[in-house]
């Protein structure tokens, strides 16, 4: 549960940092009053992407803490089967949530890459 929820926290500061990075843009669009630059939002995409490979790295923990788990001779079989369950939906879920972020990411690179050009265009 604990590794669970370090992946959690993780998304959840994607979803967080995103949500941010979207206000921020937003004060760059035609007419907007800019209160950041396009390069200032540089280190915030970069901050997303590391937080999502700290997500999988965390998954990747979590996969490694229930091999031990397995082979626990103390643990019964039932419990055993119940672990492994429990496993498989929360890393079906951190998969579904590590895709939207990927998504995310993708679409704040592109953004990026737009705000970039747009500059380019205005000079």
């Amino acid at each position: 549960r604990t590794e669970w929820g370090i992946v959690l926290r993780r998304y959840q500061m994607v979803d967080i940092g995103l949500s941010r990075l979207l206000i921020d843009a937003s004060s760059l669009e035609p007419g907007a009053v800019a209160e950041v630059s396009a390069e200032e939002l540089v280190p915030k995409v970069a901050k997303l992407a590391a937080n999502l490979k700290a997500a999988t790295q965390d998954i990747d923990v979590s996969d490694d803490t229930l091999g031990s788990m397995e082979a626990d001779t103390e643990l019964a079989a039932v419990d055993k089967a119940r672990l492994y369950e429990t496993h498989k939906a929360q890393k079906d879920c951190a998969k579904a949530l590590g895709d939207l972020g990927a998504a995310a990411q993708r679409t704040a690179d592109t953004l990026l890459s737009h705000l970039r050009s747009r500059r380019q265009q205005q000079q």
